[in-house]
């Protein structure tokens, strides 16, 4: 027992910095369909306002990318032929509290808050049909440039490829691996550490159904993310999830799923009282999709969401999890949606925490000016709770819960063919228990892209 108390305090002052989770994608990025209706179309080219999005906001520490609470976890690319494309980009950015540092924290002496950030990118995916089945890859090339402290440039490294399979009249399937790495999120703690953190994750997915009648799928995914820095390999998570559903599909009726997914999230860094911690998270539930009339459509779910940890203190719990969906998409220049969720997840990025508890909401509108020029303004919040009790002894200092408020305004324009370019600004608030860690931040950027 002396020297699990000597481990717990050394641990404490590596913790520290590690503390804090920030919530960059909204609730509709975690309700992927467990049974995605048969006539779906294929998902569209991203938009310029997307694009901004995903470069913006590509960052290798997010919550556990593979705790989809009611999804499978790819479908591939959406080419039904020989298809290509090559783009280049290039971000740039205006960031108010690019560190994110606390309201009450100063930067180091001759430091500044602020930093313009410049990223450069170039991509390009392929699909190479083989009779029924086809091949597919894609790769992002960039980097970040600081104008203020250079010690956080990194590479934006992503690859991944597969293959998309068909058999029979109605079965599909896919084998999907990626590699990523970037610039982990600087966090609210009292000390940021620039810092590299790497994903990797393969897995696959099958689905057979047609227009109406029963549909089954599953899925599994295996992902690991490693973090550069010594005082963040504390939050190194290994996970491995598996997706099921059955679902039956009505044209008139729309379709009812029941669905069962497992996370089972291993932290192998983190060993104290002779166990390596992990957590268990189960989600069983049902989900309804329908088209309402031509332009609504809407989807929920229920589900009852269970956590097993294998951790000191910390007992077996189980609550509520829902989704809901609400979109309108008419044949005219204005869409709005709005996403509701509740659900658990782990993350390689929660410090000392074992899990946490999130309930999200997250609002879009968006309008087409004319076909080469359009806006959109998006709004989310997120309430997390953040559940460990061993994380409490470590560092009294943890983050019990926070709340995170996005606003994001963007105009995206396409000038001339296969050129697009949103300018955006983007607001987030984050208020904690304790307040050490709430801050605010204002971003404003400009993304150039071409692409053939």
């Amino acid at each position: 027992m002396l020297e699990c108390g000597i481990l717990l305090k050394r641990f404490a002052g590596v913790l520290a910095p590690a503390l804090g989770l920030i919530l960059t994608t909204p609730a509709a990025a975690q309700l992927a369909d467990p049974v995605v209706p048969p006539l779906a179309p294929p998902a569209p080219r991203p938009t310029a306002a997307a694009m901004a999005s995903e470069a913006d906001l590509f960052q290798v520490d997010q919550r556990n990318p593979v705790n989809n609470p009611t999804g499978s976890f790819f479908s591939g690319l959406p080419l039904p032929n020989l298809g290509y494309s090559v783009g280049a980009s290039l971000l740039s950015i205006y960031d108010s509290n690019y560190r994110r540092l606390a309201d009450n924290t100063q930067p180091p002496p001759g430091e500044s808050r602020s930093s313009f950030r410049f990223t450069p990118t170039i991509n390009g995916r392929v699909n190479l049909p083989v009779g029924r089945q086809s091949i597919f890859a894609t790769a992002l090339i960039g980097k970040d440039f600081y104008t203020a402290n250079s010690t956080y440039n990194r590479q934006r490294l992503l690859f991944s490829g597969g293959v998309n399979l068909a058999a029979g009249s109605s079965c599909t399937g896919s084998l999907n691996g990626s590699w990523m790495q970037a610039q982990s999120n600087s966090n609210s703690t009292l000390v940021n550490i620039p810092n590299t953190q790497t994903t990797t994750s393969f897995g696959a997915s099958a689905t057979c159904g047609g227009i109406s009648g029963f549909t089954p799928m599953a899925s599994y995914r295996y992902a690991k993310s490693i973090n550069e820095d010594p005082q963040r390999a504390f939050s190194d998570l290994t996970s491995n999830s598996y997706s099921v559903s059955l679902g039956y599909a009505r044209p008139t009726l729309g379709v009812i799923s029941l669905f069962g997914t497992l996370a089972d999230n291993d932290y192998p860094n983190q060993t104290i009282f002779g166990l390596t911690r992990s957590v268990k998270i189960t989600n069983l539930g049902v989900k309804y999709s329908r088209s309402l009339t031509s332009q609504f459509s809407a989807d929920a779910s229920l589900s009852r969401v269970s956590i097993k940890p294998n951790s000191p203190l910390q007992q077996d719990s189980s609550s509520l999890g829902y989704g809901l969906s609400i979109n309108y998409t008419p044949p005219s220049r204005l869409s709005a949606s709005i996403n509701a969720t509740r659900n658990a997840s782990s993350s390689p990025n929660t410090g000392t925490a074992l899990y946490f508890v999130q309930q999200a909401f997250s609002a879009n509108v968006s309008y087409q000016l004319r076909s080469t020029l359009s806006a959109a303004l998006t709004g989310s919040t997120s309430l997390r709770t953040y559940e460990d009790q061993i994380g409490g002894i470590i560092d009294p200092n943890q983050v019990q819960n926070d709340r995170l408020n996005i606003v994001r305004l963007s105009v995206n324009w396409k000038p001339i063919r296969n050129m697009q370019t949103s300018f955006y600004v983007s607001q987030q608030n984050r208020n904690a228990d304790p307040s050490i860690y709430n801050y605010k931040d204002t971003t404003a950027g400009i993304l150039i892209s071409y692409g053939i």
